[in-house]
């Protein structure tokens, strides 16, 4: 079956994803018929002003460290609240109509991830993720099996994802803004989540997260865990 042509806007929030796998995504992109643009991020500043005149994405993969509450670099480097990136996504409506967040990154599927994004843009629909920790090897994995299955065979996201966590063995919901109504109502009506959800950037810390841009992979294609705790 023929792929429809999609475009994937790659943010790198990381600077500790290696390129080997961010080569193999982009790779397995042009697979696929998507046509892959890259975005180092540094602040929201620079991603709203890149986002400004780089619009109609079907798929976000963010590459980045991590946490319920922000994402980013893991240790020392820029951070963001989900909130506020939501209401960059927002501002500049970049996303196409029904365009995915796939999230390359440890607990970017918690419910609560996508709950955030949703309460703030409407604009976002469909979240997906692992919930808990991930390694980079992983990850190119499912988001290979997810956008074969979604892209060229035409299966719901719902049973996309479900094939992708499959494949890597982890837990890898997928949320649409629309199921979630009764739960959006809820925060909308409280009007916030836990303190830590806003506050200012340089108060936010990421917990240590093991995502596997903490591995380095040799020419046999084995992984070596370079992480704090190797």
């Amino acid at each position: 079956m023929t792929c429809k042509a999609k475009k994937l806007l790659f943010l790198k929030a990381t600077s500790d994803y290696p390129e080997e796998i961010i080569t193999h995504i982009t790779n397995v992109c042009v697979l696929l018929s998507i046509q892959v643009t890259r975005f180092d991020y540094k602040d929201l500043d620079s991603l709203h002003e890149f986002l400004e005149s780089n619009k109609d994405f079907d798929f976000l993969y963010i590459a980045a460290h991590g946490a319920h509450h922000c994402f980013g670099e893991n240790p020392g480097g820029p951070i963001a609240r989900w909130a506020d990136f939501a209401l960059v996504l927002c501002a500049t409506q970049a996303l196409n109509t029904n365009a995915v967040l796939f999230m390359g990154c440890c607990h970017g599927g918690l419910k609560k991830v996508s709950l955030i994004l949703f309460s703030i843009c409407h604009q976002i629909s469909s979240v997906c993720g692992p919930r808990w920790n991930v390694s980079v090897g992983e990850v190119p994995v499912a988001l290979h099996v997810f956008l074969h299955n979604l892209v060229c065979n035409g299966q719901e996201p719902e049973l996309a994802a479900e094939r992708a966590a499959a494949a890597i063995g982890i837990s890898f919901p997928f949320y649409n803004r629309y199921e979630l109504e009764a739960d959006l109502m809820v925060v909308n009506g409280v009007g916030r989540f836990q303190d830590d959800d806003y506050q200012t950037s340089d108060e936010l810390n990421l917990p240590d997260c093991p995502l596997c841009i903490k591995t380095e992979i040799d020419t046999t294609g084995s992984e070596q865990d370079v992480g704090p705790n190797a």
